[in-house]
């Protein structure tokens, strides 16, 4: 006795909830290894070599505005010009954040939870089998 189209309508609807799930539990659990370890270390953490080189080509830009910053480290940071979503990440988060580091982990640990996020989604994409 074969099934009938209601069933089979059922049978895919099963399917795609069991596949959903474990992706929702799978991004919670990515979400929670982040946030954890974050938690851990950004509160201590201060500014490094390269953020200095950063700051002080920005608090001597002209125009504080955030236009202004783009354009003052545009000028004076060769190597940036060639990233420019880096050049945008650094002006914003001094115009946002200034020479407070706290501020600037917690986007760094966002950043991070995005990028697992990204990575998990498109390996879920490539249909690659789960390690365990």
């Amino acid at each position: 006795m074969r099934p009938g189209p209601r069933r089979g309508v059922l049978e895919q609807r099963a399917v795609r909830a069991l596949r959903a799930r474990p992706s929702l539990t799978d991004c919670a659990f990515l979400v929670l290894v982040v946030v954890l370890s974050a938690l851990l270390y950004v509160g201590g953490l201060g500014f490094y070599g390269d953020d200095w080189g950063y700051f002080s080509e920005l608090s001597e830009a002209r125009d504080r505005s955030l236009q202004g910053l783009v354009q003052g480290l545009y000028a004076r940071d060769v190597p940036l010009q060639q990233r420019p979503v880096q050049l945008a990440y650094v002006a914003v988060t001094y115009s946002v954040f200034g020479l407070h580091p706290l501020g600037y982990h917690v986007v760094g640990a966002v950043m991070l939870i995005a990028i697992a996020l990204l990575l998990y989604a498109v390996v879920r994409e490539l249909a690659q089998p789960r390690a365990f």
